[in-house]
């Protein structure tokens, strides 16, 4: 298949805004063109039965013109920009499983895993590579993806208990390494660093249309990182932590 990709409102108007989330200043750049995306993918499903399935799949896209977040100036200022081409490629594994295997007790939960591996290749300018070469004569003509993670992994646990109208769900996740701005040429690049995310939600009919939701987002509150490293010394170019959500809400259903 093929698929594009086109650029935001705000990545393209040439003007500068304060981005007050990440503390940078974001320039638009009205140059940047459509990003065109062939996909070859293979896929093998089992479905034990209803709710489960088995599956995994490899797949191969190649990138025309992909729009990357590079730092702009010594300013700090960031901006999208256009590459020439991009290969990434990869392995997906996905599991989905009820419980009551294990024993009466385990009936209504449920598993699940998605688990994928990405490899991501982009081609060093040869003007970049230049700068690059006076403090490292041998660099790597290419550089991962920028946003894309060598891995990612989900998991999930669920209760569903349809009798007394209860429902749970515990999700973790987590990505490895990525590319999170590309520098200035002799600088390096900033990596944002493996993230936990553990999420609770709670939901509960009370009586008749009246019912309760409970969740808590961010639970391990894992610290938001970002660094360079230089010469195997790291140096830490933002970090931060979003902090914990909970929140209770109760609905009323008039249908």
């Amino acid at each position: 298949g093929r698929t594009l990709a086109r650029p935001t409102f705000r990545e393209l108007a040439p003007y500068p805004s304060w981005d007050f989330a990440n503390g940078f200043f974001f320039t638009g750049n009205d140059s940047l063109k459509i990003t065109l995306i062939n996909n070859f993918d293979v896929r093998w499903e089992w479905f034990t039965r209803p709710g489960e399935i088995l599956a995994m799949g490899v797949f191969h896209k190649n990138f025309e013109n992909p729009i990357e977040r590079v730092i702009k100036n010594d300013n700090g200022e960031i901006q999208y920009q256009n590459v020439d081409e991009a290969i990434v490629y990869g392995a997906e594994f996905e599991v989905r499983k009820r419980l009551d295997f294990i024993g009466a007790f385990f009936d209504r939960f449920q598993f699940g895993c998605n688990l994928t591996f990405i490899r991501s290749e982009v081609d060093i300018s040869d003007e970049e590579l230049d700068v690059i070469r006076t403090y490292d004569p041998n660099p790597d003509p290419t550089r991962p993806l920028q946003g894309q993670s060598p891995y990612l992994l989900n998991l999930d646990l669920t209760y569903d208990n349809r009798e007394t109208k209860t429902a749970a769900a515990l999700s973790f996740s987590v990505f490895g390494e990525r590319l999170s701005e590309v520098s200035l040429g002799g600088t390096p690049d900033i990596y944002e660093q493996p993230r936990y995310e553990m999420n609770f939600v709670f939901n509960q009919n009370l009586r008749g249309a009246v019912d309760m939701k409970f969740s808590v987002k961010n639970i391990l509150d894992s610290s938001v990182k970002k660094l360079h490293e230089f010469n195997g010394q790291e140096y830490i170019y933002q970090e931060y932590q979003k902090g914990r959500t909970v929140s209770l809400g109760f609905s009323y259903s008039i249908l």
